[in-house]
């Protein structure tokens, strides 16, 4: 946001991309063009959302930029041309900027905990209004939003909104914040940091050596890059605890039975994207946006999300070709002398045309809900062995 007296202005490509709830069309706020200030936000001091079908983070709505030669988006009292576009579900939408307004407020989360601090909000012309997730307030994007309490106004002396403050975090939509098995009990992954430690099915606790977070962007109609959505209780007693989404190519513990060619009396991994085929495990489709969370371990492990058995970042020669250059000397640094890639599977790694066929074989069953530690026989089988070291 941009208060009267504080613009210098800059150049910036259009374009940028918002995460906003949507709080709905409200009556008029900024009744006087002539004056920045806002007259009345008494539409706004209220609550937003509620549970279940009521959840704010069903709101999630991509709000796009067009701010002309500058970084800022400016209101309506200026006359200027900027304006934004975004689609609620009827069509593309194209308005212009009429308030922005810094409210003071309770943000309520999907699992019950609270985030009390100021909320940027802007009204369209057309009465359309948004909540905005600024730069500095990662919180907003840790788990599913249910309800916003507004209390008070902080400031609504803006003339405009400063667009790249406003595009580093993304609403996570549906379920909250994956929760991962420690020795203390389930921890939200945004929670967790290097030298926390994780339950593993064959190891015990081990330590977080590093932890990769990233915001992936990808096409809606596009279903081979949408997240995994495994429906909570889809497989069986309860599990997962909650909605649980995995990219992909995540893998998930399976069983084997003995008649299938790479039968392991352990399980084996098979891509989350090989067990759409079961009930309630589908593409969530829709997307835009998601974070990403991955725990690298001392070794390639089977840990617990929501209860289910999957795999910890496994460090193959794929991960590492898409880290950027900071991750990889982070990398190297962890590594010292050792391997950078080619650590030892934790289990035997399905290809996804392997998991299907088991699947429709009925060789392969739905993840175990008691997997059985041990040392495996296949550990040398199919694991992709790329040597890459600090000195090479």
């Amino acid at each position: 946001m941009v208060r009267k007296r504080s613009y210098r202005g800059g150049t910036m490509a259009n374009g940028v991309q918002w995460s906003t709830l949507y709080l709905g069309n409200l009556r008029e706020m900024d009744t006087n063009e002539r004056s920045f200030s806002v007259e009345t936000a008494k539409p706004l001091l209220k609550t937003f959302g509620g549970k279940g079908e009521e959840a704010l983070s069903h709101n999630v709505v991509d709000v796009t930029t067009n701010a002309g030669h500058d970084d800022v988006i400016a209101s309506d009292n200026t006359h200027s041309s900027d304006s934004v576009e975004y689609d609620l579900g009827d069509g593309p939408i194209k308005a212009a900027v009429d308030s922005v307004i810094a409210m003071k407020g309770t943000v309520t989360f999907q699992d019950g905990s609270t985030y009390s601090s100021y909320f940027g909000v802007f009204q369209a012309d057309n009465g359309d209004s948004f909540m905005m997730a600024l730069d500095s307030q990662p919180q907003l994007a840790s788990q599913a939003i249910d309800s916003v309490t507004f209390k008070g106004v902080l400031n609504s002396n803006y003339y405009g909104i400063r667009q790249s403050t406003k595009d580093d975090n993304k609403f996570i939509c549906f379920g909250p914040g994956t929760r991962l098995e420690t020795p203390l009990g389930p921890k939200r992954a945004d929670q967790l940091k290097p030298g926390d430690r994780l339950m593993t099915l064959d190891h015990g606790p081990l330590p977080i050596r590093w932890i990769a977070k990233r915001r992936v962007r990808f096409d809606p109609n596009d279903p081979a890059a949408q997240p995994i959505l495994v429906r909570r209780g889809a497989l069986g007693k309860a599990l997962p605890r909650r909605d649980l989404f995995l990219s992909p190519d995540h893998r998930v513990l399976v069983e084997t039975q003995p008649g299938f060619a790479l039968h392991e009396p352990e399980g084996a991994l098979a891509p989350a994207k090989a067990l759409t085929r079961l009930a309630a495990i589908r593409p969530a489709r829709g997307r835009r946006s998601i974070t990403w969370f991955s725990f690298l371990l001392e070794e390639h492990a089977v840990i617990f999300a929501e209860g289910v058995a999957v795999e910890s970042l496994f460090p193959g020669p794929e991960v590492w070709a898409r880290l950027g250059g900071a991750e990889k000397s982070q990398w190297l640094a962890l590594a010292g002398e050792g391997r950078v890639t080619g650590a030892l599977p934790a289990r035997l790694m399905l290809t996804t045309r392997e998991a299907r066929a088991g699947l429709d074989t009925g060789y392969i069953n739905l993840p175990t809900t008691q997997p059985r530690p041990a040392a495996w026989s296949a550990r040398n089988r199919r694991a992709p062995v790329v040597a890459m070291r600090k000195h090479a």
